[in-house]
Parts: C-alpha cells; structure tokens; sequence
C-alpha cells in the first residue's frame, strides 16, 4: 500500500512562476512518485482557490483562504494585528503565514485521517500547532535559518525571535536543509535522533538554456546587464538601489550602450521610479529565460544574503555570467574566477561588468562553465530527488525501530 502524506503550504504553489513557489511545486512533483499526496495550502487570494489540472493530477488538494482574505473587517484588524508581530518575534511574513486557522485544519485532518507522514514547508508553518502526534512522522523543509537572516539585516532581534525557531525545530523528526551553512545552523538546534539532510533548489536546465531572446528587448540595441531576485526582498531592493546609483551609471558612462534591466516580482514605488531610456523595471513576466536570453551580464551586488540563490543558479543555468559581491554566492555550488567574478566595491563591481561586456568571447567561455556547474550539482535529481528517497528511508526505519 502506498504511505499516505501530508503536504502543507502557508502559500500557494500553483502557478511556479518564482523561488520558494517553484521549489514547492518541484518537491510536490518529486514526492508524487513515492506518496499518496494530501495537499494543504493556505490561499491569500480567492483566486488562488481554483485548482488547475498540474496541481490536482499530483494528489488531493486541499485550499484554505487566508483569514485575512475572507472579510474587509478581517484584513483590517490582521494587518493592524501584523504591526506588532515582531514584538513575539515573528516577521510579518511569518504571521500571516501561520495563522491558527491553519493548525485547526490540520489537526482535523490528523484526527480523522491516517497518514504516515507530515511535510511542512518552512518552520513557522505550523507555529500555532501545539503537539506533534505520533504517528506520524513529521518533516521540515526550511528554506532557511530565520533567526540569522533577520539578524543579519536588522542587527537585532526581539528575544522571543530564535527561541520560537528553535522550539518549532525540534518537533521534526526530519529537517530539510538547503545550503551547507543552514545543515550547521540547524544541527544543533534538532531534537536528539532527528535527521537533517541537505537539498538545493534545482532547475531543469533546459529550461533556461538555449532559448530565443525576449524580442522587445534584443530590438533595444543595447547591451543589457540584468539584477534579477524578487524586489519584495529587502536585500534585493537593497541590491537594486545600489546598482542603479553607485554601479551602472559608472558602466554607462564607459559604454553608452549598456542597458539595465531589472527582472523580478513586486517591485515597489521606489523600484519602479528607477526606469528610464537606460533602466528597465520589468516587474514578473511570463518567461524570465528569454528576458535574460536577451542580456549580456547579471549583476548581483547583494551584500546581506540568507538562504538559496536560486536566481542565481537560475542566470548560472541560462548561461548567462554573473559578476557579484561575495554574500551573493555564498552557499552554492561555482568556482569563482570560472564560473562567476568577485567583486567588493561599487567600482570594481562596474569594473568587472564592462570587461565581460567588452570581450564576448569570455563573457560566453564564463556561462558556458556555469552552465556545466547547474548539470552537474543543481538538476531535480541531485537536489528535490534527495527527498522521497529520504521520507521513505525514515519511514522504513520507523517500522523497522519503532519509537520516535
């Protein structure tokens, strides 16, 4: 018989148009060959409530909308709610993405339905779930250490910030990591006899390879240099504003036809009034391959960064070269010099970006190599593959000593 799990998302995962959306979907897809999938996911959108074949051919899907989606008078007093939740260490991310709603369904589900397994997506899920039954066995997949990112771009955290991490971390019998310095971050923080593995985000690399260039803008007649991440992550817009004020205006001056593109979901205000002849603000669009089909460089001037670069790997898998700060690429898989250019400094930064424009042949000799890189150790199977082969080695060995 087939094991039954339980898959559950604090955000929708369909459609997979941009990182943690597409790791979801891609674990979902990886787990759907080993698993019975029950599929919860907490829906902030009523339109995100309509289920399309993609999704309801991998299992029974569950959507549960948002509380502060259901009424007017709810979203008010939620965001009024959401002003002081960093008070209880809690980001507004988190809160919003972990309302008790959520814990009630899934303890309503646990209690009239067996399943031998529980994945959750991201610690803070099921913050408002108070006991972990077993059976069954339960699994984390943490995109990253909350407590050092916050950290890292705050300088400060309220006490209650790593406390409530840890004490959601060690009721997993398995915890996902995504880059080796969240496995040493998270080791000491697990329940004893837990299991940690470590699993990147993968691409299909064909999909970002070989693809025609956006139309629009290969007909500019400019030589683009792209930043591409999503612009409602603070170190991205951090990077951006770097980048238009301190960086390119240096590359423009040296090489008039050099163009900025700036690709990502959500850009705000501030972003959007960086457009000009020479800055385009894309905002999300259909195909991210071609737009970047259609650049020369990616730069990355990302001096804070937590988790997983995945468009990083994304631009790597495009062929596309990347010129960056160092916290840009820290955690992956690419060997500096080759697959990528360091650079410390808004002049260097710009430096680097006009010697690859000005010499193709190495600009195309450096993507190809990080191209190579994204095939040998970023492919689903090296990285989502990792996982039901995990659960069901766990699961395995559960039977085999039973006990937590």
């Amino acid at each position: 018989m087939t094991p039954r799990l339980l898959a559950i998302f604090p955000d929708a995962v369909w459609p997979p148009t941009a990182g943690n959306r597409v790791r979801n979907h891609a674990v979902l897809r990886a787990l759907a060959g080993a698993f019975d999938l029950t599929i919860l996911f907490l829906a902030h959108d009523r339109d995100e409530t309509r289920l399309p074949a993609p999704l309801t051919d991998l299992g029974r899907v569950i959507p549960l909308l948002a509380p502060h989606r259901t009424s007017a008078p709810s979203w008010f007093l939620r965001h009024l709610r959401a002003r002081w939740s960093r008070f209880d260490g809690l980001s507004p991310t988190a809160y919003f993405q972990s309302p008790p709603v959520l814990g009630r369904k899934v303890a309503s589900l646990l209690r009239d339905e067996t399943f031998d397994i529980v994945h959750a997506a991201y610690w803070y899920t099921l913050r408002g779930f108070r006991t972990f039954p077993r059976p069954p066995l339960w699994c984390l997949d943490t995109h990253d250490v909350f407590f050092e990112r916050e950290s890292l771009l705050y300088g400060a955290l309220p006490p209650r910030a790593r406390a409530e991490e840890e004490r959601m971390i060690r009721n997993y019998d398995l915890v996902v990591g995504i880059t080796p310095k969240d496995v040493v971050s998270l080791r000491p923080l697990m329940a004893p006899g837990s299991l940690l593995i470590e699993a990147g985000m993968g691409v299909e690399v064909s999909r970002w390879s070989d693809v025609p260039p956006d139309p629009v803008l290969a007909s500019a007649g400019r030589d683009w240099v792209a930043f591409f991440g999503a612009l409602s992550n603070e170190p991205n817009r951090r990077a951006v504003g770097e980048l238009v004020r301190d960086v390119f205006p240096r590359v423009l001056a040296a090489h008039p036809k050099a163009g900025l593109l700036i690709l990502g979901s959500s850009p705000g205000r501030e972003v959007r009034a960086f457009g000009s002849d020479a800055v385009r603000v894309s905002g999300t669009v259909e195909d991210p391959a071609s737009h970047l089909a259609a650049c020369k460089v990616m730069a990355l001037p990302l001096r804070v960064s937590s988790g997983f670069r995945t468009r990083a790997v994304e631009a790597m898998a495009a062929g596309l070269p990347i010129v960056a700060y160092a916290a840009a690429m820290d955690g992956l898989v690419a060997r500096t010099g080759v697959d990528w250019l360091p650079a410390g400094s808004p002049g260097e930064m710009a430096e680097r970006i006009l010697e690859l424009l000005r010499d193709e042949v190495r600009a195309r000799k450096m993507g190809l190599c990080a191209r190579e890189t994204v095939a040998g150790s970023y492919t689903v199977e090296r990285t989502y593959g990792k996982i039901p082969a995990a659960y069901a080695a766990m699961l395995e060995g559960k039977k085999s000593h039973p006990g937590r």
